[in-house]
């Protein structure tokens, strides 16, 4: 019997079990097994094995704001434990919350809109006609004002300190480059560009031998996320034109598209008519 590769954590982690796959020191050797940190809408909790734990080799365990590991105390002795952050950034979405309205359904496990929107919420509850929608919105950010400057300065703070212990380190190099390249499609949803960055630092953290060029595991996320991004075709809610100016989002277009579900992407324009109206409904 193999002895075990286990990754903890939420989404993000996921991802970086199936890239496993595609790498034969991991996959060939170890049994990987994937355990979410999260309770999923459908599929429930998971459902530890202590055996699995007890051939465990290799352990990355992701450590985000409110989650820890459920394993310390029962892992052995001689197993390497990785240390990886979730990464994330609010204030590309700065007036997210959850909407209740939006819970888990036949089509959409996660809601039809996964990530809710105070302003959005606000103009629903209001019954504000759809062709007002989008001017009502605008006037809402104006009267609402942000300051972008706070924002990042609390980011800044809450992503370094989540990575304090932690074995690899996203937080300085998702500041330094969120202005210039697309990092997520949601808050919590990176992009390829941050997978691939993020799997070659926990790969380097893991084997001596991903930090020798021409080594097979040497920038192994630069082949696995050269066209693989797996968050591309999962709901992606618009980054609104006035937080690409405010923070001076160099590759934002107020053309881009949006992906919404079932294979169909929508403008943000779009995306602010639909949220509202289908609330309407729901809320009466």
């Amino acid at each position: 019997m193999k002895p075990t590769f286990v990754i903890y954590g939420n989404c993000q982690a996921g991802v970086l079990g199936e890239t496993t796959k595609f790498i034969p020191e991991i996959h060939d050797h170890y049994d990987v097994v994937y355990y979410r940190s999260f309770d999923h809408p459908t599929e429930g909790k998971a459902a530890f094995d202590p055996d699995v734990m007890a051939r465990c080799r290799y352990f990355w365990c992701q450590v985000d704001n409110a989650v820890g590991s459920p394993f310390d105390g029962e892992t052995p002795e001689d197993m390497k434990k990785v240390i990886f952050p979730s990464v994330d950034l609010g204030m590309l979405w700065p007036f997210q919350t959850h909407d209740p309205i939006f819970t888990s359904e036949a089509d959409y496990p996660f809601g039809m809109f996964p990530y809710g929107d105070r302003l959005l919420i606000k103009l629903a509850e209001a019954n504000v006609p759809v062709d007002q929608v989008v001017e009502q919105f605008n006037q809402q950010w104006t009267e609402q004002g942000f300051n972008f400057d706070r924002y990042l300065d609390i980011e800044m703070h809450r992503l370094i300190k989540r990575e304090q212990g932690a074995h690899v380190h996203m937080a300085a190099w998702v500041l330094s480059h969120f202005r210039t390249d697309r990092l997520l499609w949601t808050y919590n949803h990176p992009t390829k560009t941050t997978f691939r960055v993020l799997l070659n630092r926990v790969m380097a953290a893991t084997f001596r031998e991903a930090l020798e060029p021409g080594h097979a595991l040497y920038n192994v996320g630069d082949r696995i996320f050269e066209s693989w991004d797996p968050f591309s075709v999962s709901h992606q809610p618009p980054i609104h034109a006035q937080v690409a100016d405010a923070l001076e989002l160099m590759w934002h277009s107020p053309d881009d598209a949006y992906y919404f579900h079932n294979d169909t992407s929508i403008s943000a324009r779009e995306f602010i008519e639909k949220y509202v109206v289908e609330r309407i409904v729901r809320q009466n």
